[in-house]
């Protein structure tokens, strides 16, 4: 079954609600699965659609993680350090993105945030295009 969109009073289209947070959703896990494609680890993604779109985005290197995993598994004495882990946050009412980096200490979340000014961005595509931008410079060049 397609759906199409439906006259309002006014005979302007109305979007199905399904259909836009569908197409929202899609938005940001195409993003994912670019930065999968550099080895960048998305460790977190929670999506508020119904919240005007915010959304948090938690990211690691590949490589560290994999080193991190590799030496854990071990038990060894002195294993390499936990990768930092680079987190975003995008107010999707006010236009705003947060981004952070907190250290990841062996079998802890990360939790020593240093965050950065936030930045206004116009849209949400100016704002994922940054993320992208932003995380491969960080997280591609550090493996």
């Amino acid at each position: 079954m397609r759906w199409t969109l439906r006259p309002t009073r006014a005979g302007a289209r109305v979007e199905r609600a399904s259909e836009s947070a569908r197409e929202y959703n899609q938005r940001l896990f195409s993003l994912a699965a670019r930065l999968g494609e550099c080895d960048i680890v998305v460790t977190r993604l929670h999506v508020d659609w119904f919240a005007f779109g915010g959304w948090e985005l938690w990211l690691e290197s590949g490589p560290q993680r994999d080193r991190y995993k590799a030496t854990k598994h071990k038990g060894s004495l002195y294993p390499v350090p936990a990768p930092d882990v680079l987190r975003f946050s995008w107010d999707g009412r006010e236009g705003f993105l947060d981004v952070a980096t907190s250290p990841t200490h062996r079998y802890e979340q990360p939790q020593e945030w240093s965050r950065e000014p936030s930045r206004h961005f116009s849209d949400l595509d100016e704002a994922l295009r940054f993320v992208e931008e932003r995380a491969i410079h960080q997280l591609v060049g550090e493996a």
